[in-house]
């Protein structure tokens, strides 16, 4: 069963997606502030990071660099009500593609 990393701010909303993704993999959540302090991302070892981005603040652009520059293996997927800004330069990785 593929594991999913889920990660944001605990609200309903978060907390609705994660039970129905549980049906299908097997997901680990985590709040987004506790993601860079703890070893989950290599202990864990998930197939696939969730972030949900409603609600973070700047902890989000400290987490786009870590996941790019550390485990850019891992894919991610973000979740966003539109209203969320990213920059590009923070979703690229540092990889240049052809």
């Amino acid at each position: 069963m593929k594991k999913v990393l889920f990660v944001g701010k605990f609200n309903v909303l978060y907390q609705e997606i994660s039970t129905y993704l549980s049906r299908f993999f097997n997901v680990q959540m985590c709040e987004s502030e506790l993601l860079l302090e703890s070893d989950v991302l290599t202990s864990g070892k998930p197939d696939v990071v969730l972030m949900n981005l409603q609600g973070m603040s700047e902890v989000k652009d400290r987490i786009f660099y870590e996941l790019r520059t550390n485990y850019m293996d891992i894919p991610l997927f973000c979740l966003s009500s539109g209203e969320d800004v990213i920059s590009p330069a923070m979703v690229v990785g540092i990889r240049k593609f052809k």
